[in-house]
């Protein structure tokens, strides 16, 4: 498990932790409770951590794809989702939507087609 090196506010809004990959690259990794382990290497996503992390003990090297001198990019967090509708009353009764009837030609159709067929190969095995 890789050392952690910061905390970061998900893109969803929850708290999660920057871990950053030892490999080609050095790109940051996330874990966070609400949307798991992510190994995203985009610019954006990187660019978005670089700015926004609390680094635990000190700056980390940066990223190949992450502008130091650079303010984030466009990724910004999820903003917290709005309330139900304020028309929504859980005390109506639900609507209903009737049912169409349906119809019953399929059956007879598909019937004259196999006896129409049936008729054809009688038809042809005495020919």
């Amino acid at each position: 498990m890789s050392k952690i090196i910061g905390n970061v506010k998900c893109l969803m809004g929850g708290n999660a932790q920057v871990t950053q990959a030892k490999r080609k690259g050095s790109h940051f990794m996330l874990r966070c409770d609400c949307c798991g382990f992510d190994q995203s290497t985009g610019k954006q996503k990187q660019q978005y951590i670089w700015d926004n992390a609390k680094w635990v003990d000190g700056i980390p090297p940066a990223p190949v794809n992450v502008d130091v001198n650079k303010g984030s990019e466009t990724v910004k967090p999820a903003e917290k989702q709005p309330k139900a509708a304020a028309d929504f009353d859980p005390t109506e009764p639900p609507k209903t939507v009737e049912d169409k009837p349906k119809k019953k030609g399929g059956v007879i159709v598909a019937v004259a087609g196999v006896a129409a067929l049936l008729g054809l190969g009688v038809a042809l095995a005495r020919a």
